[in-house]
């Protein structure tokens, strides 16, 4: 199929579900899996089960020869439910389903090690410049390193993340609270504001709350 050369696209291939576990918990996910349930000595939907615990915003698309597990892929909320044969055109539409759901998921690459980890904006709860290194803070309470500058990162993120003081960005879906002088997350932790921007960033934290009331979404979710 000519399905890569027309989209912008890396692909890879797993050669079975352990290999492909392996890969998810080290933190590298991937915007969409391509999953037969019929694997060689593996469940195919326990596979997915494990795995959405570790992405939990890889969207799932199976293929196999059986309509027989159309509930279990519903209940994991499954992009797409592929009856081989599988035509050219049932990938591409699986992609236009994909991209319909990226409106607001914006992804963000980072240079862990020596690996690339693409990861959604939306996990990300805070960043933090740490021993010439970014600590990037998850909201599973986890956290990956990267060499990347605070500065440069900052340029990809997107205006629901605000700087309250020089060396840390937050991502303002994730406060619960900012007063005068503090920052509190979800996860109860205070983050102290930089007092000489104070005014700035508490008119900033406004804004996002007002666009957030306009787009009906809930605060903090």
């Amino acid at each position: 199929m000519a399905l890569a050369d027309q989209e912008d696209m890396y692909i890879q291939e797993f050669s079975s579900g352990k290999e492909l576990l392996d890969t998810c918990r080290k933190k590298k996910c991937f915007s969409i899996i391509y999953m037969d349930i019929y694997l060689k000595e593996e469940d195919g939907i326990a596979v997915a089960k494990e795995m959405v615990k570790c992405c939990p915003n890889t969207k799932l698309v199976f293929v196999t020869e059986s309509r027989d597990f159309a509930i279990d892929a519903f209940e994991l909320r499954a992009l797409h439910y592929l009856v081989k044969p599988v035509t050219e055109e049932k990938l591409k539409e699986t992609l236009r389903r994909w991209r319909d759901t990226q409106e607001e998921d914006v992804r963000i690459s980072l240079k862990v090690d020596r690996e690339n980890v693409v990861l959604s904006l939306k996990e990300i709860a805070y960043l933090k410049s740490e021993n010439h290194k970014t600590q990037v803070v998850q909201k599973d309470g986890s956290s990956l390193y990267t060499y990347m500058s605070l500065n440069n990162l900052e340029q990809y993120l997107t205006e629901d993340f605000l700087k309250i003081k020089r060396g840390i960005i937050v991502n303002m879906d994730y406060i619960d609270v900012l007063s005068s002088t503090f920052c509190i997350l979800k996860n109860g932790m205070d983050l102290e504001i930089s007092r000489l921007h104070r005014a700035d960033i508490k008119k900033q934290y406004e804004a996002y709350v007002m666009r957030v009331l306009k787009k009906g979404r809930s605060l903090g979710k």
